[in-house]
């Protein structure tokens, strides 16, 4: 019975008597945590105050925001290393962003329901009504939008699970929401 072996008197793999790592998950060098992703992100993100100036606010109903030329309607299919980010929806669902940006590059994308109400806040990474800090215009602004709008959001929001991640986006991304939306004055006075 002397001859039995006892892991605890042999170096193990780190060097050290009786002390052995084994990997428990099948991670890769490619493997990337959504939370981390999103604490960096939001660390390095401004106050929205310095930012958001005279985003105003979403129509509370898509048939205001269609009628409201302040907005247009875009194609909301995202892509991402040459593949479109597909979300949980169909054609049941509509957006809108601000025609031109802010003084800072910023606008406001406001999502709409099958029932043409307003989606408030996150839906899913392309469903959702947030104000942008970067609304994209050209192929550059696309990029920054994609990587401090977009890809944050998905990170935070989706997949992190955790709805905390997603009030951290939310604190640096607010809500696009319908208070205080004035539509705009039709017809002959």
């Amino acid at each position: 019975m002397t001859d039995r072996y006892k892991p605890d008197f042999e170096n193990g793999n780190t060097g050290l008597k009786g002390r052995w790592i084994f990997r428990s998950e099948r991670n890769s060098n490619a493997t990337v945590n959504p939370k981390m992703e999103c604490q960096s992100w939001y660390s390095k993100q401004p106050d929205p105050v310095h930012w958001t100036y005279k985003l105003g606010s979403c129509p509370c109903g898509y048939d205001q925001g269609k009628q409201d030329v302040k907005f247009s309607p875009f194609n909301n299919t995202v892509s991402w290393n040459g593949q479109a980010i597909t979300g949980n929806y169909s054609d049941k669902f509509i957006c809108i962003r601000t025609t031109l940006e802010n003084i800072y590059g910023a606008g406001l994308q406001c999502c709409y329901r099958e029932d043409l109400s307003l989606i408030e806040g996150f839906y899913d990474v392309q469903i959702s009504s947030f104000m942008l800090q970067h609304q994209p215009s050209d192929s550059e602004g696309y990029s920054t939008y994609l990587n401090e709008d977009v890809i944050p959001r998905y990170y935070c929001c989706d997949a992190s699970m955790d709805q905390s991640f997603c009030d951290m986006y939310i604190e640096k991304r607010p809500i696009g929401k319908c208070d205080g939306y004035i539509p705009p004055k039709t017809g002959m006075s």
